[in-house]
This record gives C-alpha cells, structure tokens and sequence, in this order.
C-alpha cells in the first residue's frame, strides 16, 4: 500500500491548515493501512468517525480564515467542502454494511 505524505510542496502557507492537512494524510494513512490489514470493524469505524470529525473542524478553520481575510473564491471552496464531506459520509456508510 502506498501512504500518502505530506511535502512542502502541498504547502498552503498557512499554518494552521498545513499542519491539519498533515493531520488529514496521517488519519488517512492509519484507516489505509487498518483496512489493508484487516484490522476489525470496530477500529476501522472509529477511524472513520475520526476522520470525518477532523475534517469537518478543517474545514470550519479554513471557511473562517476564507471569510476573515475574504478569500475571492470562497463560495466555490465551501461548496468542495460539502461535497467532499458528502462523499465522505457516503463511503464511512458504505463501508459499514
């Protein structure tokens, strides 16, 4: 299994949300790994369940840094964020039938 990692290169310049994307990976990571392991059900939804807290609480940081500083794109990055957690949600449901 190939980890995801974290380089500068993905760097948004902002501190507060590099480190939570690193965060982001790491979680990531750990539920990759769980589920090529066949790790149980139980760790596997509560790794989901910290997944989608973590990103959910990002992405209330970056929409209120967007909206402090009036970020131009803004509307079009809150409504990514939907989607994604959409897309999120849809796949921890999938996974836990």
């Amino acid at each position: 299994m190939t980890l995801l990692t974290w380089n500068h290169a993905s760097s948004v310049g902002v501190r507060v949300l590099d480190q939570q994307h690193g965060i982001l990976l790491d979680t990531l990571n750990d539920l990759g790994v769980a589920i090529a392991s066949g790790a149980c059900v139980e760790e596997i939804n509560e790794l989901l369940a910290r997944l989608i807290d973590f990103t959910r609480r990002h992405f209330e940081t970056e929409e209120a840094l967007m909206a402090r500083y009036e970020y131009p794109q803004r509307d079009e990055h809150v409504r990514d964020h939907k989607h994604m957690m959409a897309q999120i949600a849809d796949t921890a449901r999938a996974m836990q039938h």
